[in-house]
């Protein structure tokens, strides 16, 4: 049993908050706002440093187990099976989960992206035209004027220009280009976390798609495996049928010429249908098997897959490094880590929400009321603003207090994420130790098998050994032959397992197919 120590550092959950605004308001009729500032950038620090060592290993080490397998390659290449690296590579290609987790890491670099171009200046370009119909003020005036001066409405007016000279409305065309360019300082880099945070989560994804995509390589060899098992169990179980057939024909013969009695032949008549009963179900495994490995690769049905008639030869026992080597190549723990680290960023941004935020604009271009005179005059704007949030029922608060809590569940999950990492690779291991000693066991057994039957049937051949002796000696034989299969397919399952429990560095090679944006 292996004993470990896990250790968090104390000051885990420490920020590092250093902020200090002093305000003078002026209040007056002009309102002006003077603003004096001792502050430094808001930092909240999270740099977990998660220390694990082994006290009392009472089996070799990880390091002592000598491997021929490479940390960098696929770990089912050690199988040497031409077939399962095919199935696996069309299992990366075409599985609907992963093109799935695929797309899910596009939509989170998209969603970086955005987060990042805050951090840029925003331009626009703004080309207009406008024609406006108003009403003439000035018509009614000159009317009302008109009819004071000479009594009677439509004459001229004193000045001679008819009242119904003037219209009553009027149209007019404005054509615009500007240019407006708009800017947050980021003082105490509010947009900076978020940006940090909105890349974390890109690889918190990305690992997602390795961890996936570890669940369903061991998934798909596994049932590789029990394929084979089933396979080679069919073929054992024909070949019973057909020696039951031949045996029970010997023994009908020996009926027949008064040598043998007819119990012989109703117990190997019992026994005959007996393994024919256990033929359909099998027949069915073996199809119910091929549907779930097409499943998988994203098929209705399993392209053609040449089965093999033997189970690989399991290989030796990979070097795992050192034990906090494993737990690093699990990509479930680093993504966990980087949410963390995303959450740590977002607490930035909260606390740094909090406070003033200066933003820039400007503005430039040209406008006329006529097409050809639009580049005569040049117009031009600057602005700038100090926009302090003052008060707001508590919801920026708020929104600190929940990604502190959210912060401090991430941290959770990474201690859960570890302590479940180490237990999944003490099971596997231990299931590996025991599954392989419990394999040599009933080879074991099946030797014993192999010559208790040969005895058997060479008394009774002699006429020294009774009938049902043999037939149970026989039956023991094909019981141990399929329960060596068994052993043997669990043995190799364990190994899987091991291998999903332990990550490695053959995922750095992965492809990843999702499409960052420009």
């Amino acid at each position: 049993m292996i004993t470990m120590k896990y250790h968090v550092e104390s000051n885990f959950m420490r920020y590092k908050r250093y902020y200090s605004c002093r305000f003078i308001l002026a209040l007056g009729l002009s309102a002006v706002t003077f603003w004096q500032s001792a502050c430094s950038r808001v930092k909240v620090a999270v740099e977990p440093k998660v220390a694990e060592y082994f006290e009392e290993i009472s089996e070799p080490t990880h390091a002592q187990v000598k491997s021929n397998i490479q940390q960098d390659e696929p770990w089912w290449h050690s199988l040497n099976d031409a077939q399962l690296n095919l199935l696996i590579d069309g299992l990366f290609t075409h599985n609907l989960q992963l093109k799935q987790a695929t797309e899910r890491i596009t939509q989170v670099r998209a969603i970086a992206v955005q987060a990042g171009s805050q951090r840029w200046p925003s331009v626009s370009l703004d080309l207009g035209w406008s024609r406006t119909k108003q009403l003439n003020p000035f018509a009614r005036l000159a009317r009302s004027s008109t009819s004071s001066a000479t009594g009677t409405p439509g004459m001229t007016s004193s000045m001679g220009t008819p009242s119904s000279a003037m219209p009553e409305s009027f149209t007019q065309d404005n054509f615009r280009a500007s240019l407006a360019v708009s800017y947050e300082l980021d003082v105490w880099g509010r947009i900076g976390s978020l940006t940090q945070a909105a890349e974390l989560d890109v690889v918190a994804t990305e690992s997602d798609l390795k961890s996936m995509a570890i669940t369903l390589s061991a998934s798909a060899v596994d049932i590789y495996l029990q394929l084979i098992e089933a396979q080679v169990r069919l073929e054992v179980l024909q070949e019973q049928l057909k020696d039951d057939e031949d045996q029970l024909q010997v023994v009908k013969t020996r009926y027949q010429q008064g040598i043998s009695p007819q119990i012989e032949v109703l117990q190997l008549t019992q026994q005959r249908d007996r393994t024919r009963s256990q033929l359909p179900p099998m027949h069915a495994m073996i199809s119910q098997l091929k549907r779930s490995l097409a499943a998988l690769r994203g098929e209705s049905k399993l392209s053609q897959l040449l089965i093999p008639n033997r189970l690989p030869l399991k290989p030796d026992l990979p070097s795992l490094g050192i034990p906090a080597s494993i737990l690093e190549n699990r990509p479930d723990i680093q993504s966990a880590m980087a949410r963390l680290k995303a959450a740590d960023a977002r607490v930035s941004a909260a606390v740094s929400s909090r406070l003033p935020a200066l933003r820039f604009g400007t503005n430039a271009g040209y406008q006329s009321f006529e097409m050809s005179e639009l580049f005569d005059d040049f117009i031009w704007s600057l602005s700038s603003s100090l926009f302090t949030p003052l008060f707001q029922g508590g919801r920026l608060k708020a929104e600190q207090a929940r990604t502190e809590a959210v912060l401090r569940e991430r941290l959770h999950a990474v201690h859960e994420r570890y302590l479940t990492a180490y237990h999944e690779i003490e099971n596997a291991l231990a299931n590996e130790r025991s599954l392989s000693e419990q394999f040599e066991r009933i080879k074991e057994q099946y030797n014993s098998a192999q010559i208790l039957f040969k005895s058997a049937r060479n008394r009774y051949l002699q006429g020294v050994g009774d009938f049902l002796t043999m037939l149970n000696a026989r039956q023991g034989l094909f019981a141990s032959r399929l329960a060596m299969l068994t052993a043997e397919r669990s043995a190799l399952s364990a190994r899987v397992q091991l291998h999903r429990a332990c990550g490695g560095d053959w995922l750095k090679s992965l492809a990843l197919q999702g499409k960052s944006e420009e």
